[in-house]
C-alpha cells in the first residue's frame, strides 16, 4: 500500500517574495494567486482544445508547484482554461489550455486568462530525475482505462492501454 500525504502550503501573504522566478505579483493583499497573461494574440476558430504561451517561464522558484486554473471573469466569457498543475521542477514556457464553445473568439495578447496558486507539495520524491522543458505527460506513458459493456451478455470488461 502506498501512502503519502499531500499538505497545500498557500504562501498568498509573502507570494511575491516567494515566487522570485516570476515577473508577476498578486492582484491583491489577500490574492491566493496570481494573474497569468497570453504571449500572443490567438483566435479560438473551434471548439476544440488549444495550447497556448503564456507571459511567463518556470520554475516557479523555492521549490513551489502551481494550479493552474481560469480566472472567473474569463469563464464568463466563454473562454475556459483546462486546469492543469506546473511542477516545481519544470523549465520552460508555461502552457495554457484553453477552449470556447462559440467560436470564432479572439483573445489579444498580454489578456490575463489565467491564474497560478502556488503551493508547497509535500510528496514523497521517488527518483532524481530531471524533467527540463519537457510537458504534458514527458514523465510517463499515457495510461487510459475504457469500460466497455457488453449489453448482449451482460459482461463489462476493462482495458488498459500504455
Amino acid at each position: 500500500m502506498i501512502r503519502f500525504g499531500l499538505h497545500l502550503h498557500l504562501c498568498s501573504r509573502d507570494l511575491q517574495s516567494r515566487t522570485a522566478n516570476l515577473s508577476i505579483a498578486s492582484a491583491t493583499v489577500g490574492s491566493a494567486g496570481v494573474d497569468l497573461a497570453t504571449a500572443v494574440d490567438i483566435t479560438l476558430t473551434s471548439t476544440e482544445v488549444v495550447v497556448i504561451d503564456s507571459d511567463q517561464k518556470g520554475p516557479l522558484g523555492h521549490g513551489l508547484s502551481a494550479l493552474l486554473i481560469g480566472r472567473s471573469s474569463v469563464s464568463r466569457k466563454g473562454i475556459f482554461v483546462v486546469p492543469g498543475l506546473i511542477d516545481s521542477d519544470y523549465h520552460g514556457v508555461i502552457k495554457i489550455m484553453l477552449y470556447t464553445l462559440t467560436p470564432p473568439l479572439t483573445i489579444p495578447a498580454k489578456s490575463k486568462i489565467a491564474q497560478l496558486i502556488p503551493f508547497q507539495a509535500c510528496v514523497p520524491k521517488a527518483q532524481t530525475r530531471e524533467r527540463g522543458q519537457g510537458g504534458f505527460g514527458s514523465t510517463g506513458t499515457l495510461e487510459i482505462m475504457l469500460f466497455q459493456k457488453n449489453q448482449e451478455n451482460g459482461v463489462c470488461s476493462m482495458i488498459c492501454e500504455l
